[in-house]
């Protein structure tokens, strides 16, 4: 018999609700956990359908941009209606008062993971996959709405009867484009993934179909080649490079790309946002001709690494709650600041004005509210270490030890173990300061709450946080440096792409 209580709010530590979710929703289990909130594996009560249900934290649920942001991606999902994009089944609130979104529930792995473990791959494969992801960004196109932040990270891809089927998430940042007509737009945040982000992002240009053209160009590129155009070091870096200099050319990484598709990739990837395709629709009529559209069997990987695979909710639910609220402090690189680079950059080769919006039929309205401007964030080489709070107690000093003579027995000098070492007052301070950190993307906080190693029981878990936390402020080397042996899946998959990173197409 299926309970009818109501939702009762629970500590966030806790996890799992024990009543129904909005009066219909039965949680199953905790599929991960966010900045923001959390997703569950859900049941709705009455239809019996399982369903990945996104629900933002309590203490952010009077956060108005938090709100939209979650209505926005609700939309953006239900106004597209695409096979390509996650499909969302319901949205509103909870009887306590915060958003939730149930949407389709995936098993599968991400494209970041697939060119990780598998890349390059055949000419075939990358061209059917990034059709069906072209496909969905064309959908979304002509109901007016542009992902903004599209790449790897955001496209799932599950198997369903022995076929790949792609996926593409996270539409929390789209913004609606500009027309006649009184169509609202969301103002032009800093948000988005520097290797990934058209040039002109950079200048805060008004978004247009072409923001997203560029990006699938890069996913082309990584996907045939096992790399990407641009890469570097730094936020920094990767932004000038784009600013002043042409992606390499695709023929270049790899011979045996057909001179037609190579011609289309290198289009995308265009200075001149002029010069690439208008529209994703032009995009997927290319790619076509390199695709057999007839269901086939998944293919053989060339390589043998095994790939990791992940659920929807457990691969997704970062990057979903990330994108909803942007602090100064856990910005990789400030838009501000890439901006004024970008603007130095311009003396050498500045790049042209930003075409105007492109006209779109009419769709419903996207806008969430304006959001205040983001200060630059300078990140630290060398993480400082964490200053105490006001009124924090001091570290207590060690006794000195007890003086003896050569003659008498040495006493045995008991040292505190890791385990009594990390159960100090001080010690819980940094570990819940480096958990709020994470929580928040405030990477630089989670470099400096995890500098004192012994303040934790698992050196595994520390070199977790410090890893993704270099990885996510683009400090590679150091990344590569924190993650050494260490025999974790998490922490070598993030190395890996470090790695990647580090190395700069010639």
């Amino acid at each position: 018999m299926t309970t009818t209580s109501p939702t009762r709010e629970l500590p966030e530590s806790t996890g799992m609700p024990t009543g129904l979710l909005a009066g219909r929703y039965q949680a199953i289990s905790l599929l991960g956990q966010g900045a923001m909130g959390d997703v569950y594996l859900a049941r709705h009560v009455h239809a019996g359908r399982v369903v990945a249900l996104k629900v933002v934290s309590s203490s952010f649920a009077s956060d108005q941009r938090i709100c939209e942001r979650v209505r926005a991606e609700a939309q953006a999902c239900s106004a597209a209606r695409h096979p390509n994009i996650v499909e969302v089944f319901d949205a509103g609130e909870l009887e306590d008062g915060r958003p939730y979104v149930a949407m389709e529930y995936l098993d599968g792995k991400r494209l970041l993971d697939l060119f990780e473990s598998e890349g390059p791959l055949p000419i075939a494969r990358a061209c059917r996959l990034m059709l069906d992801v072209t496909r969905a960004i064309a959908a979304a196109h002509k109901v007016g709405i542009i992902h903004r932040d599209l790449k790897a990270e955001n496209v799932m891809l599950v198997v369903r009867d022995g076929v790949e089927v792609i996926k593409v998430l996270d539409f929390g940042i789209a913004a609606a484009v500009a027309r006649e007509g009184g169509r609202a737009t969301m103002p032009g945040i800093g948000i988005g993934t520097p290797e990934y982000m058209a040039p002109e992002q950079v200048y805060g240009a008004d978004p247009t179909p072409r923001f997203d053209v560029y990006a699938i160009g890069v996913m082309l590129f990584e996907a045939i080649t096992g790399t990407l155009p641009f890469t570097g070091d730094s936020a920094s870096v990767i932004l000038q490079r784009k600013a002043t200099s042409p992606a390499p050319p695709i023929s270049d990484h790899r011979r045996d790309v057909p001179a037609t598709l190579a011609k289309l990739i290198d289009q995308c990837l265009a200075l001149d946002p002029e010069d690439r395709p208008s529209t994703a629709d032009e995009v997927a009529r290319v790619l076509e001709a390199f695709v057999d559209e007839r269901p086939s069997a998944i293919e053989r990987p060339q390589s043998r690494r095994s790939g990791l695979w992940i659920t929807l909710g457990a691969a997704a639910v970062a990057a979903f709650f990330a994108v909803l609220l942007v602090r100064p402090s856990s910005l990789r690189t400030s838009v501000p600041a890439l901006a004024r680079l970008a603007a130095v950059s311009q003396a050498v080769a500045k790049p042209p004005a930003p075409p105007a919006p492109t006209a779109l039929p009419a769709a419903p309205v996207v806008a969430p509210p304006e959001e205040p401007e983001l200060d630059p964030v300078e990140v630290a080489l060398d993480p400082e270490p964490s200053t105490p709070r006001v009124g924090a107690k001091k570290p207590r000093k060690q006794p000195a030890l007890p003086t003896v003579s050569a003659d008498s027995p040495s006493p045995a000098v008991t040292k505190p173990t890791p385990d009594e070492a990390a159960e100090t007052e001080e010690c819980a301070r940094l570990r819940a300061q480096a958990d709020d950190a994470r929580q928040s993307h405030d990477w630089n906080g989670v470099l400096r709450s995890t500098e004192r190693g012994a303040c934790w029981k698992s050196s595994r878990d520390r070199a977790r946080m410090r890893v993704k936390a270099f990885l996510e402020l683009h400090r590679f080397a150091q990344c590569k440096h924190a993650a050494g042996s260490i025999e974790d899946s998490e922490i070598q998959r993030d190395a890996k792409i470090c790695e990647k990173r580090m190395t700069v197409p010639g």
